[in-house]
């Protein structure tokens, strides 16, 4: 005899059979990587809550036991910065389907630059000397080098690119329009 099975979860119900399914990795920006991830804000309480960053939640999904069906590592509205990449792939065991989304689309930025500080007028008199005067109190200076950055790629590799108000700005060059010639070598 046929019969008809109709699940009908209660209406208030946040949760849809394909989350129920799946294993929720959280990373907030005001997490910790010490935290096991599986509470969205931080309870202090129990001292646990979100992790802080995408590697540590990539790296928690790998420790998941293999017959988990699926992972979500849901990102909460903020800005993350990646400080090396996340490696997915080339882990010990396969991965369960893992699907990495933001908790509020739109509001979630991961970056892999870096965000500088400390800019400071031009001080040193030689090369205030080499500015033409009209721009030399304008041109700010920091030290990516005080900082913490000192691989700065090959300069033929791209990445060299500084934003500012999410524009990107021009490099210096010389000369600013056209090209130059070189009479001798």
């Amino acid at each position: 005899m046929p019969f008809l099975l109709v699940l009908c979860p209660p209406q208030d119900s946040s949760i849809t059979a394909s989350e129920s399914a799946a294993t929720i990795i959280h990373v907030a920006a005001d997490g910790n990587d010490a935290w096991a991830g599986r509470l969205e804000r931080p309870d202090m309480d129990v001292g646990d809550g979100p992790v802080a960053t995408i590697g540590r939640a990539v790296e928690l999904a790998a420790q998941l036991p293999a017959e988990t069906s699926r992972v979500e590592i849901v990102i909460q509205p903020g800005e993350y910065s990646l400080e090396s990449p996340v490696a997915i792939a080339g882990t010990d065991k396969s991965l369960p389907p893992l699907v990495i989304r933001a908790a509020v689309p739109g509001k979630v930025r991961v970056s892999g630059g870096r965000r500088l500080t400390s800019w400071q007028p031009v001080a040193d008199p030689d090369v205030k000397a080499r500015l033409a005067e009209e721009v030399r109190d304008r041109i700010r200076q920091t030290s990516l080098k005080d900082l913490g950055i000192t691989d700065f790629g090959s300069p033929g590799g791209g990445g060299l690119e500084l934003f500012f108000d999410d524009q990107p700005m021009t490099l210096a060059r010389w000369p600013d329009e056209g090209f130059t010639h070189i009479a001798d070598i």
